[in-house]
Formats: C-alpha cells, sequence, structure tokens
C-alpha cells in the first residue's frame, strides 16, 4: 500500500505507535533481540517508510503521548468536509435542544461545536453536513428551526423496536 502524498488513516497511526512501542519495550527487556533499530522494525512490518514512523512518534510524543491525527487544512479556504467524528455530537445535541423546546439554529450549532469540542467550522460546511445526515428546518410558530428529518426519526424508531424485540426475556 502505498501512502506517499496522502493522509495516513487513523488506525495506521494508531498501529505504527503500538508496534513501535512494543518493539521499543521487547529492546529493553529481552537479552536477544534481532535488530535494535525499533523504527526500521516498525517500517519494514507495516510497508511505510522510517522516517514516516519517526515523524508519527515525534509527532505522538509531542501530543502527550496521544494519538491524533489532524486533518491538513487547505491554505485560504475553510475546510469543505465534517470530521465523522462530529455526527453523533450534533445529533445529540440537536435532540436534547428539540425536546428542551429551545430553537436551534446552524448559528448555535457552530457555537456549541467551537465551545465544547473545539471543532471550528464554517456555517455552509455545517449546513451541507445537516442535510447530508437528514436534518431539515421544522415548521415553528414563529420561527424555523433545525429538526430531524421524519424519515430518520422513522427509522430510529423501528431500528429500537427489533432491538428490544430481540432481547431475551430476562432483559438481556
Amino acid at each position: 500500500m502505498s501512502f506517499q502524498g496522502k493522509q495516513l488513516p487513523a488506525e495506521l497511526v494508531e498501529t505504527v505507535v503500538r508496534l513501535k512501542n512494543h518493539y521499543d519495550e521487547e529492546r529493553k527487556t529481552g537479552k536477544f533481540v534481532s535488530t535494535k533499530d525499533a523504527a526500521k522494525r516498525t517500517a519494514d512490518a507495516l510497508g511505510i517508510g522510517i522516517a514516516t514512523v519517526k515523524r508519527i512518534m515525534a509527532q505522538y510524543k509531542k501530543d502527550g503521548d496521544e494519538v491524533v491525527v489532524r486533518i491538513k487544512e487547505r491554505p485560504g479556504r475553510p475546510p469543505s468536509s465534517m470530521c465523522p467524528i462530529a455526527q453523533p455530537i450534533v445529533r445529540k445535541f440537536i435532540r436534547t435542544e428539540n425536546l428542551g423546546g429551545r430553537r436551534v439554529s446552524i448559528g448555535r450549532v457552530c457555537k456549541f461545536l467551537s465551545s465544547k469540542h473545539g471543532i471550528d467550522v464554517p456555517k455552509m460546511t455545517l449546513w451541507r453536513a445537516l442535510n447530508r445526515w437528514g436534518f431539515s428546518h421544522g415548521e415553528g410558530r414563529r420561527r424555523n428551526s433545525l429538526k430531524e428529518q421524519d424519515r430518520i426519526i422513522f427509522a430510529r424508531r423501528e431500528y429500537l423496536r427489533a432491538k428490544l424485540a430481540n432481547r431475551n426475556p430476562d432483559g438481556t
């Protein structure tokens, strides 16, 4: 697999970190190790370059022993896509606001994402993502508000009914 010039998947970055740490521990505890260069062994095992392994490990140590994959931003433009991690966060926020009877707008969702989760997203990008995820503007008495489309609500209810029907009599 060639990742030259492309963003590495988060799973591969985590694998590199774990494998490199394993080889380092093996080198420290074992008397006989096939090679002392853990970065080279990791690179050979995963089919990537030694420089890539060293760069990933440097970033890992810089982030405080935490695997963080940053999406590279294009200069001069706002990001054109949202990270998939934001979808359940946005869904939960909109549901709780709707259940509480509060009006939900794209601006409020943007402010919530930036203040609570540190995700800065332009309004139009968020709007497109909300449309893809099945949200729409509902009719209100005074103003329109964001809500999930009926088909999404029905699908979730049907899924939950099937999940409950699949349980054993003792509730497990």
